[in-house]
């Protein structure tokens, strides 16, 4: 059954998982898979086991294959139960089902796949029949039904006759056999049945099993009659002490295991029965198994057996060094001591002393009873000098013929030490309160006195060769007393904490290692430095325990032996001259076991075992066994590597070919990796990657990892798993390289160099342009300054002369104005001097004479119709209004001279009556002319002249 994972090492063994009843356990362990596990269904009709280590069953909702660390099922593709599964060496799985048999192995891209057989068994009759056995015979495959027999010899599908219905395909010392329904058993040669039991001697039963005996016999397993020796010639049955239960409990199946026969039963789960027939264990449901009805057997590479159940599926390790003794919980208790004494051990618990006989039936312990008046907390049981001791909560006992005897009223014996007096050898023991001096009394110790001085409940007690006794405190600071010669009181005490070096003033335990007192503080391993009178970590040892430098508790077991105890883990060391190896390291939490926490202990039975207390049991390890364990068939392998694109889509690698090439876009990878052939209970995994990952990763019982988006690089992947002595195995290794992207490669570094190379001539040149270009603009800026400065210049001359010829054009205006006033007002004196004159010839006749009358006259009209005078106005009247005569005469060449003194006179904006001086006619002679000019102008009458003339 799977378990949660925890931090740190796993044993290298099984664990038991469900116990129940007063039967304690045998060497056998058993783990548990139900559906739960593997994900499929209850029933589990056959079982085998590869080369490689690989389990396959046949189950109810396809193929299961177990690795060592995960189940995976596959399908059947018609959804039929599998009934049977043979693993065949040339890696492929044969499985048959209903009307369905065929093999799975392995495609391109490392996925199993499922090849049918049916095509070739079109041609026999396999009507509502199913495949129950495959067996590989002389190079080729025979199936077997109820009621067929058929040879796949991998090209074509043969039927062999039977004689009806058959019971089962059986394989033995390279002899394949088959029995009939009607009771005779048949040997297939030359895929010809031919019959061997003539007498009979098997009718009335099914043959279920046959197993290669030494010699070339058999033994024949029948379901209602047991065990039959067969010698190739004659059939007898077995007469053995377990054939009673043989035929009550209906063997099954059976296979033979190193020195065991291991037999499946219908009714009352496992059998072990040595070659003589004895029976060495019984697994079922009320010890070990999770099912009675064992429908398949095999064994795997280390002997390991794998029952295929009606309800799941049993994994049987054998010859463990570690047995678990768990009875009912409200009847053992907590363990806190145990002792081996005179054949018989007495566990001392939080509910008082059991004792267990051992049973060379099952050679281990059994409950026997439980010691009367021992009710209550036992914290130590020790045997002294052929004396059992027990430490007890309401005093300290004397052990015998199962009877309790108090010697000391002292409540709460804790540790005893023999010490060393003037008068001979004592024992000391701390207590709740005060120190007790025990003394030999013939063959018994008995009470002798307390010692005064010192008052403190204290749990651990060491004396050193000085004659100092170490104290640690039950749960403040480390004491070291020295007792007086008479050793009823303290002669001198000295506390030490954390001022005295210690990390800490709480739970200092004290122990002895290599005849050292040494402090365990559950961070570092401290010690007493005698020349120097000090307290200081023992850097020599700690060095040299790989994490068990934290323990809480050391137990010598002898011969330089150690127990070293961490919460719920434990390792033995051997410390000899100096150095520490580690011989054994268990993980408890993978048995499912635990210890009492901050009362770890472990208790020497003898030379070869220890037992380990637990809170709800105990444990007996057997060192030869664990340190011994074999693990050569052991081996990690690297099960599945895939690398993935950013859209999932994944590409199969195989590892045999590192190292290898990924591109960068399938820079995503998966690892699948397991250890095989092992055989612990769970495997636990270290694994670190190059250049990502500098230390091991913590222990897990993972066997996956993936890495997604690494970058371009070389990289080393190791992963490394606990043989089975708890050691780290050597690490396998995969080495691949991440291709850079394009975008890193080196042909991009290089177009990345040419890019560079043209950006720097680029941003030069365009450097260069730009500073030519700002010259150029500076340059242009300075022309434009100076131009704008010349043309602002100019400008201005400009505009002195525009105001110079305003002025000049003003002057020029007044000049005109001027000019033509004088002519009206001359014009007007000369018409008014005509008209008096015209007058005066009037009023005198012929009075004024004719002559100087016509002489002024003319002489008048002379003056006031001069050329000079419009030759003044005209040239002043251009200067005002420059080209306008030019303009007027291009625009209306029909105008004539008059028109145009008329036009002239109108753009000075003179009146009517101000024009007919000029031109020396009447007002309606103005107007009359004004008439004509606007004819030949064009105008219209509503336009006004005086004002188109005004804006030409």
């Amino acid at each position: 059954m799977k378990h949660s994972l925890f931090a740190y090492i796993i044993p290298a063994l099984c664990i038991l998982t469900a116990v129940s009843g007063c039967i304690a356990q045998t060497p056998f362990l058993v783990t548990h898979f139900n559906k739960q596990d593997y994900n499929a269904g209850n029933q589990n009709w056959s079982i085998d086991s590869d080369a490689g280590g690989f389990i396959y069953a046949a189950n109810n909702d396809g193929l299961l294959i177990f690795d060592g660390t995960d189940w995976s099922l596959y399908r059947n593709p018609d959804q039929t139960v599998l009934r049977s599964v043979f693993a065949s060496p040339d890696g492929r799985i044969y499985t048959g089902s209903y009307e369905e048999c065929g093999y799975w192995e392995k495609d391109g891209n490392g996925e199993l796949v499922y090849r049918s057989l049916k095509p070739l068994i079109k041609h026999l009759n396999l009507h509502n029949d199913e495949i129950w056995k495959i067996i590989s015979f002389k190079g080729k495959m025979y199936f077997q039904s109820f009621t067929s027999l058929f040879v796949y010899d991998q090209n074509r599908i043969r039927s062999i006759p039977v004689p009806g219905t058959i019971i089962f395909l059986l394989k033995a010392h390279d002899r394949l056999f088959v029995q009939s329904v009607s009771g005779m058993l048949y040997e297939v040669q030359d895929d010809i049945l031919i019959p061997l039991d003539h007498a009979g001697v098997l009718e009335k039963t099914e043959v279920k099993t046959i197993l290669p005996m030494p010699g070339g016999k058999f033994l024949i397993g029948t379901t209602s009659r047991g065990f039959f020796q067969f010698d190739g010639k004659t059939i007898r049955p077995w007469e053995i002490a377990a054939s009673k239960q043989l035929r009550e409990f209906q063997i099954n199946n059976a296979i033979v295991n190193g020195k065991y026969l291991v037999v499946g039963t219908i009714v009352r789960g496992i059998l072990i029965l040595d070659f003589n027939g004895n029976v060495v264990s019984h697994l079922n449901t009320g010890n070990y198994l999770q099912n009675n009805t064992v429908l398949s057997l095999c064994a795997d590479a280390n002997g390991t057996i794998w029952a295929a159940l009606d309800k799941g599926i049993d994994r049987i390790s054998m010859e463990q060094g570690i047995g678990i003794y768990q009875e009912k919980p409200e009847q053992l208790g907590a363990v806190y001591s145990a002792a081996l004494f005179e054949n018989s051990l007495y566990v001392g618990t939080n509910r008082g002393i059991f004792s267990y006989r051992f049973d060379p039936s099952i050679s281990d312990f059994r409950l026997n009873r439980f010691i009367r008046n021992s009710q209550g907390q036992v914290w130590d049981l020790k045997e002294v000098d052929g004396n059992l001791i027990c430490g007890h909560t309401a005093g300290t006992y004397l052990l015998k013929d199962n009877e309790l005897r108090q010697i000391s009223g002292v409540s709460g014996g804790y540790s005893l030490r023999k010490f060393s007096g003037k008068d001979g050898e004592h024992l000391i023991q701390s207590t709740y309160s005060p120190l007790v001096i025990y003394r030999k009394q013939g063959k018994e110790w008995i009470y002798e006195q307390e010692v005064s001085g010192y008052q403190e409940p204290s749990r651990f007690l060491e004396t050193d060769h000085l004659g100092n006794i170490w104290i640690g405190q039950s749960v403040k600071g480390l004491y070291k007393l020295r007792l007086n010669e008479k050793l009823d009181s303290v002669s001198d005490i000295r506390y030490f904490g954390k001022a005295d070096g210690l990390p800490s003033d709480f739970n200092i335990h004290v122990f002895k290692v290599e005849n050292r007192v040494v402090f365990t503080t559950g961070k570092l391993l401290y010690t007493w430095d005698d020349l120097n009178n000090k307290i200081m970590p023992y850097s020599e040892l700690n060095n040299q325990l790989s994490g068990f430098e934290a323990s809480k508790r050391i137990v010598d077991i002898l011969d330089h032996k150690y127990w070293f105890i961490k919460k719920d883990d434990i390792a033995l060391f051997e410390i000899k001259d100096g150095k520490a190896s580690m011989l054994v390291h268990v993980f408890l939490p993978a048995y499912g076991i635990h210890m009492m926490e901050d009362y770890e202990n472990m208790i020497r039975m003898d030379e070869n075992r220890s037992l380990l207390c637990l809170d709800n049991g105990f444990a007996v390890l057997n060192l030869e066994r664990l340190i011994s364990a074999k693990t050569n068939k052991a081996k990690l392998i690297f099960r599945d590597l895939f690398c993935f694109d950013s859209k999932g889509i994944k590409k199969h690698l195989n590892p045999e070919q590192s190292p290898f090439t990924i591109p960068h876009p399938w820079n995503s990878v998966s690892i699948r990796y397991t250890y095989i052939n092992s055989n612990n209970i769970r495997n636990l995994y270290q694994y670190k990657l190059s250049s990502i990952e500098n230390d091991w990763s913590p222990l897990t019982e993972e066997a996956f990892v993936s890495y997604t988006r690494l970058p371009k690089g070389n990289y080393t992947f190791m992963v490394r798993s606990l043989n089975e002595n708890g050691l780290f195995t050597s690490p396998i290794i995969l080495r691949f390289k991440v291709f850079p992207a394009w975008y890193e490669s080196t042909l991009a570094y290089l177009l990345y160099a040419l890019c560079i190379i043209l950006a720097f001539l680029s941003s030069t040149y365009l450097f260069r342009r730009r500073f030519m270009h700002r010259q150029e603009e500076l340059r242009t800026q300075a022309v434009t300054k100076a131009i704008d400065e010349k043309q602002k210049s100019e400008k201005e001359i400009i505009k002195l002369q525009n105001e110079k010829l305003q002025s000049e054009i003003q002057h020029k205006t007044m000049q005109l104005a001027d000019s033509t006033m004088s002519i009206i007002k001359k014009n007007e004196l000369l018409i008014e001097i005509r008209k008096e004159l015209d007058q005066q010839k009037k009023i005198l006749g012929d009075q004024y004479p004719s002559y100087f009358f016509t002489r002024i006259h003319s002489l008048i009209s002379r003056n006031m119709t001069t050329n000079q005078d419009w030759k003044i106005f005209e040239e002043l009247f251009d200067q005002a209004h420059q080209d306008f005569f030019k303009r007027l005469k291009s625009s209306y060449p029909d105008l004539t001279q008059s028109d145009l003194k008329l036009c002239a006179y109108l753009k000075l904006n003179l009146s009517s009556k101000e024009i007919a001086p000029l031109l020396n006619i009447s007002f309606r002679g103005v107007e009359t002319r004004r008439y004509r000019i606007r004819k030949r102008l064009g105008l219209n009458s509503d336009s006004n002249l005086v004002e188109f003339i005004m804006q030409f």
